[in-house]
């Protein structure tokens, strides 16, 4: 039996298709105005083989200081889609990924052990039910929760405080932190990866990729019936 009825799913599924489709026109329309302005004269070969060089030369400074800065950025707010457009635009996808990923998962860790260091107490003052629901997913689905949990329309750092005081196993966050961030941000590192060269294939190719992922997560996560407490708090919380 799913966790959520039929009618409401398949609104919520119109929904996050439209929701989907509508940040997907965004970024391609961003990057195609990028790609049209005075600042497509640096995106030419010779520029980005500079580039390339550059990075080349640093012998890994240039990812390590994008990443200590991500980092960051990741820890005070800034969205991780923007870290990921950008990193797929200095590095593109491959190396772009796995800097995003290491800035990614270096803050959600980062603020797991704040969580921590802080205590159950403030973190369970601070979001009430919502933390008792986490506790009870963390301690008996362990990593197939934080995967599933980090698709839902949850905010990074509420994810990451609940997390940290569940008692979740730091390794079994970490793993699946790994497995439910990758699929997001392959998507936002290719749409940056597509100011770089093959704009159309890339932009189409991640808009495509947003839409599927976006479908998928949500007949999962509905799907799941250890999920619907969590599922109807986040439900509210919109409401």
């Amino acid at each position: 039996m799913s966790a959520t009825s039929p009618p409401r799913m398949a609104k919520e599924t119109r929904a996050a298709v439209v929701k989907a489709a509508t940040l997907a026109l965004v970024f391609t329309t961003m990057i195609f105005a990028i790609r049209h302005s005075p600042l497509a004269a640096y995106l030419d070969p010779d520029h980005l083989e500079a580039w390339n060089g550059l990075v080349g030369e640093a012998g890994g400074w240039a990812e390590l200081i994008f990443i200590g800065v991500s980092t960051l950025l990741i820890l005070v707010g800034v969205p991780r889609m923007a870290v990921s457009v950008a990193g797929g635009m200095l590095f593109g996808i491959i190396l772009g990924l796995v800097t995003v990923l290491a800035a990614t998962l270096l803050a959600a860790m980062v603020t797991f052990y704040l969580g921590r260091w802080l205590g159950r107490p403030i973190v369970e003052r601070r979001f009430g039910k919502r933390y008792q629901v986490v506790r009870k997913l963390m301690r008996e689905h362990g990593v197939a929760a934080v995967v599933l949990i980090r698709q839902m329309p949850i905010t990074a750092l509420m994810v990451n405080l609940l997390c940290s005081v569940s008692g979740v196993r730091a390794r079994h966050y970490f793993v699946g932190s790994v497995i439910g961030l990758i699929p997001g941000l392959v998507i936002f590192v290719i749409f940056g990866a597509g100011v770089r060269r093959d704009f159309y294939l890339r932009a189409g190719g991640a808009s495509l990729l947003l839409l599927l992922v976006t479908v998928a997560t949500l007949l999962v996560v509905n799907r799941t019936q250890w999920l619907a407490p969590l599922n109807e708090l986040a439900r509210r919380r919109k409401g």
